[in-house]
């Protein structure tokens, strides 16, 4: 709509708002001067405020001199009229949920709470934390694959989401992690069930949050196999629970072995008790037979089985074993060795001479290579003739299911 021309050089006035700058404006007029230049200051902003907040009526004001009003100009074709929002209701009436305007960065808070009661506070201390992918919820899908430089994650109590605050350069978030994103790791060898013990390797999974704790999954191989389900639980203390990997022996949970076995290669029962009903099956076809004798008992003899990333521990029917074989002694004990050593009790030699080094896969054993003078040897378990070995500084990082074994007199003169 055409507005009306100024009157006296007075702009029309189209609200009240703006009607207060044109009073000032009349003042001036009626003492034949212009504005004072706070007045002149105070109408542009009142002005101003007006065409951006209001899209008002038309108001003219009248002349201090002048008996009439001053007419309005002969209206034109009628046009849109631009209709100036606030910010938040133009934002409101968005559909789009991009559009609504945002906080300031450092006044937004994150809107995945923390848990209210948290179980359990895991934190990544290492150098390099585990990449997690990350979402809206434990079942996705996911917003992104974060590698953060630290990362802590929260399992509250009856609970199983994982709420992870990461931070990476430049970049620090709070989400979920997606489920089996992020595993969580023993620190100690744990007893799942009374018969399954995880190595440090194996990944467990999250059930829920307990008090103190967290009750994890261990999905068993395909080698072991029980009625109705692929895992076994156990409620673990936040203590012996990491993100990353740990050292420890799982044998520590099963204590000296007696002799050394071989399974037959058809499925065998395994109980919890001598001569009890028996809760998982053992398929060792295609795997390694060979087993720890832990005790017997009558016609049942206990046993342990390392196979993957768990140890199978129960009784058997000793008709399913066979002893090991003749002239097999000295290196035939395998991943199970009859004399552990803990960690914290392992010795390292360091010898003056070549020793030689044998590998062990299966029930096949032979010399591989040549340790060099100087190198360190870490034995990990005693067999009659030879020991178990890593070596630490070599770069040779041994497959789970080998052995790396040194003869005893090899060693005998070697210092540690």
């Amino acid at each position: 709509m055409q507005h009306a021309s100024r009157v006296n050089g007075i702009p029309p006035c189209k609200s009240e708002i703006e009607a207060g700058a044109c009073a000032l404006w009349a003042r001036a007029a009626r003492g034949n001067r212009a504005p004072s230049s706070s007045l002149r200051l105070g109408g542009v902003v009142l002005t101003t405020l007006a065409l951006w907040l209001v899209a008002g009526c038309h108001a003219p004001a009248a002349s201090a001199g002048a008996s009439h009003r001053a007419t309005s100009a002969p209206p034109r074709k009628s046009e849109p009229a631009l209709e100036v929002l606030p910010i938040a209701a133009a934002a409101a009436r968005a559909e789009d949920p991009a559009a609504v305007p945002l906080a300031p960065v450092e006044s937004v808070p994150f809107t995945i709470p923390l848990p209210a009661n948290v179980a359990c506070k895991l934190e990544d201390a290492t150098k390099s934390p585990p990449s997690v992918e990350l979402g809206l919820s434990r079942e996705g899908p996911s917003f992104g694959v974060m590698r953060s430089r630290s990362l802590v994650a929260r399992i509250g109590v009856d609970e199983r989401e994982m709420v992870v605050d990461a931070e990476g350069p430049g970049l620090r978030l709070r989400a979920i992690a997606i489920e089996g994103s992020l595993d969580l790791y023993a620190t100690a060898a744990t007893v799942f069930e009374d018969m399954f013990v995880p190595q440090s390797f194996a990944e467990l999974g999250v059930v829920a949050g307990t008090t103190g704790g967290i009750e994890t999954s261990l999905v068993l191989p395909k080698q072991i196999t029980m009625p109705k389900r692929k895992a076994v639980t156990a409620r673990v203390p936040c203590a012996s629970l990491s993100l990353q990997q740990a050292r420890f022996d799982a044998e520590d949970a099963l204590g000296p072995g007696i002799a050394v076995a071989y399974l037959v290669p058809d499925a065998t029962a395994l109980a919890a008790t001598a001569g009890g009903k028996a809760v998982a099956m053992l398929h060792p076809r295609g795997s390694s037979l060979e087993v720890k004798v832990l005790a017997r008992e009558g016609r049942y003899t206990k046993i342990a089985w390392d196979v993957e990333a768990v140890i199978a521990f129960g009784w058997v029917d000793k008709s399913r074993l066979r002893p090991a074989p003749s002239g097999a002694d000295e290196f035939a004990a395998g991943g199970l060795g009859l004399s552990g050593i803990g960690e914290g009790n392992r010795r390292t030699l360091s010898c003056e001479g070549e020793v030689p080094l044998r590998a062990q896969v299966g029930t096949r054993t032979e010399i591989v290579g040549v340790i060099l003078p100087r190198t360190a040897i870490e034995i990990l378990a005693e067999r009659p003739y030879a020991y178990e070995v890593e070596l630490p500084t070599t770069g040779l990082e041994k497959d789970e299911k080998a052995v790396l074994l040194v003869d005893k007199e090899q060693v005998a003169s070697c210092s540690g």
